[in-house]
């Protein structure tokens, strides 16, 4: 396997395992603290002593500093994941080749913008024989991070401290079973189905299923629109759950889509005078796919609210989802450790959070103004699609164009009266090497279109290229990375371009991935990605309009 891809979904289920042993060992685990590699060339020892000392004062663990560390080789970029199992499995090795004397090491690495604020923060902990316990990730699109918003290493340092907490934290002990893992018996619900106990529900088909080794709950629209599930009422004390009125609460539940298309959403009901009195509702929409993984909502109690009811929520006829493991917990507080937490990290491909629903980032310009003005009349020169590929076997990347796809977009600005569009044939050299965030990554190839389209001096108001970003997943699947669309003025300046990845709903809504990486398959995904891409034009602009 390529050493920049996750690992297969087993080695996912034995770190949670692996996990389950570090928690259980509690505060007597020994935790050696390597120095933490920065910007992926060098290493600093007082990042590793800051972040020891805060997990001793918390009593996480027994956290000690190493006096020296490796560089750590491998970088990755654009692809932060790429990035995140080089360094995962450098760090895996050295701990083979050097064992520490310790139950546990942890190598952190955090990365700057050229703006000198902290962009990515990674880190992997080991046990004494260099296996994997955790592996994280986190990034300006992950909620820890935004709070935190680390522009130091000291920054830094306090986010990893706080997703170790998320990792060795457990589900609160409720005084209330609400049996959220199903596995806790059943009954014969007023329908007829088998239903789990302690869970009621109305609406469509809902049923308890058992896959022989693991029971879960079944909601399914074959006759009605929607379908809810939630624990038997009266609603639940927030001191029963262990949750101050006025805190964060995160509510995370395993979800798998069955069949249909079809929406998920989990809904906060919230009650005061002792669930006598409703006290508002909120819901988050989620993006469930074919493979088991869990999804997590975070909302804020309101400050007068005593208990809640929390739901599962299917919807659209036709559509059917299975629920495990629901749980509501504080993350505004420290909690005992006994349980499996949520983790960032996937079991199979991507584990979903809760999904950014604006169509894409389209950073600020002077210069959108007079092209939204322009829309139905202006003049557009349409290049090939280009499309960039990793390959499977080095770090190299292998370039082409697509002229389908810019027939495609050709197309759709003609329908939608966006613009009067012409094609280009001249092939656009985007083949820019550097960069280490996306971001950097799309305003590179973005200076490299406008320094070409400037050469070739053409009579139309705007340049419109697009870029997909494909690399390879296990078993010899392909998946989007990312997709940019660039749209340049007549001088070169960027006049509505925008970029989409799994952040954003309706990137990870499409499903942009193959079963294999056979001709026919990329040429597939390459036109489902310009579909996606084209949506989003038509949402940006009705968005800024």
């Amino acid at each position: 396997m390529w050493a920049g891809l996750p690992p297969e979904p087993s080695e996912f289920a034995a770190m949670d395992k692996r996990l389950e042993a570090m928690k259980k060992a509690g505060t007597s685990a020994g935790v050696m603290v390597y120095p933490t590699r920065v910007g992926g060339d060098h290493t600093d020892q007082s990042s590793a002593t800051r972040l020891s000392k805060l997990l001793n004062e918390a009593g996480l663990c027994q956290a000690s500093v190493a006096k020296t560390g490796p560089v750590l080789k491998g970088e990755g970029w654009p692809d932060e994941s790429t990035v995140l199992w080089l360094f995962a499995r450098a760090a895996r090795s050295y701990v083979r080749q050097h064992p520490a004397d310790s139950d546990y090491v942890l190598f952190a690495d955090y990365w700057d913008s050229p703006r000198k604020t902290t962009w990515a923060v990674h880190f992997v902990v080991c046990d004494r024989a260099g296996d994997w316990v955790i592996v994280d990730l986190q990034n300006s699109h992950h909620p820890d991070f935004q709070r935190i918003n680390p522009k130091t290493l000291a920054d830094g340092d306090r986010l990893m401290f706080e997703r170790l907490k998320t990792h060795l934290k457990v589900d609160l002990v409720s005084k209330r079973d609400i049996n959220g893992d199903f596995e806790g018996g059943t009954y014969v619900h007023s329908s007829g189905a088998k239903m789990p106990l302690m869970w009621d529900g109305v609406g469509g088909a809902l049923h308890y299923e058992n896959d022989g080794s693991n029971g879960y709950i079944v909601l399914s629209n074959s006759d009605s629109d929607w379908t809810v599930a939630h624990p038997q009422k009266p609603p639940i004390l927030l001191s029963d759950l262990g949750v101050t009125a006025g805190k964060t609460v995160a509510f995370d539940a395993d979800i798998i889509k069955l069949g249909g298309d079809g929406s998920v959403f989990l809904k906060l009901e919230e009650y005061k005078n002792g669930g006598a009195t409703p006290n508002g509702i909120s819901s988050k929409q989620i993006g469930p796919t074919d493979s088991w993984a869990t999804y997590r909502a975070n909302f804020k109690i309101k400050p007068n609210t005593d208990s809640v009811i929390f739901v599962l929520v299917a919807q659209d006829k036709g559509a059917s989802y299975g629920f495990d493991n629901v749980t509501f917990t504080s993350i505004d507080q420290r909690v005992d450790r006994e349980s499996v937490p949520v983790t960032d990290i996937p079991k199979e491909s991507v584990v979903t959070e809760e999904k950014i629903p604006a169509p894409g980032f389209r950073p600020e310009s002077d210069h959108s103004g007079a092209f939204l003005s322009s829309v139905g009349t202006c003049q557009m020169v349409v290049f090939p699609t280009v499309v960039r590929r990793k390959s499977t076997s080095n770090d190299g990347v292998i370039m082409s164009s697509n002229k389908a796809s810019q027939q495609a977009i050709l197309k759709h600005l003609t329908k939608k009266n966006i613009a009067e569009s012409n094609a280009c044939m001249t092939e656009l050299d985007l083949n820019w090497t550097g960069g280490k965030s996306q971001f950097e990554f799309f305003e590179s190839s973005m200076k490299l279109m406008a320094e070409q389209v400037k050469q070739l001096n053409m009579e139309t108001n705007y340049h419109l290229a697009m870029e997909v970003i494909i690399v390879p997943r296990p078993n010899g699947r392909s998946a989007v990375f990312g997709i940019h669309v660039y749209i340049l003025d007549q001088a070169g300046h960027n006049a509505f371009s925008f970029l989409l990845n799994s952040h954003h709903q309706l990137f990870i809504s499409a499903e942009l991935h193959t079963e294999d990486s056979s001709k026919e398959s990329i040429e597939k995904l390459i036109v489902k990605s310009t579909q996606v891409a084209l949506q989003a034009l038509e949402q940006q602009v009705q968005l800024a309009k």
